[in-house]
C-alpha cells in the first residue's frame, strides 16, 4: 500500500486516484492516517484495510454527498 500526505494528494489527484485501482493509497496528515483511497466498496473491503482500521471506521457514504459541506462541517467540529 502507497502512503502519500495530504499535500501530495491535493497536487497529483488524477494520478493517485488511477494507482487506487490497484493498490490501495494511505493519506496521511502531519504523519497521522487520514483517510484512504480505494476502489469502490466491494465484499473484501475489510481485508483491504490496515490491521489498525477495521470496516466501522471507514466512512462509506450510502448516498451522494456534497464534498464541500462534509469537509466545511468536519472543520467546524475543531
Amino acid at each position: 500500500m502507497e502512503t502519500i500526505t495530504l499535500k501530495d494528494l491535493h497536487q497529483h489527484t488524477g494520478r493517485y486516484a488511477r494507482n487506487a485501482r490497484e493498490n490501495p493509497v494511505l493519506i496521511t496528515d502531519r504523519g497521522r492516517p487520514v483517510a484512504m483511497l480505494t476502489v469502490p466498496v466491494t465484499g473484501d473491503l475489510e481485508a483491504a484495510l490496515p490491521r489498525r482500521f477495521t470496516l466501522a471506521s471507514a466512512i462509506v457514504p450510502k448516498r451522494k454527498t456534497d464534498s464541500t459541506a462534509a469537509v466545511s462541517a468536519s472543520r467546524d467540529e475543531r
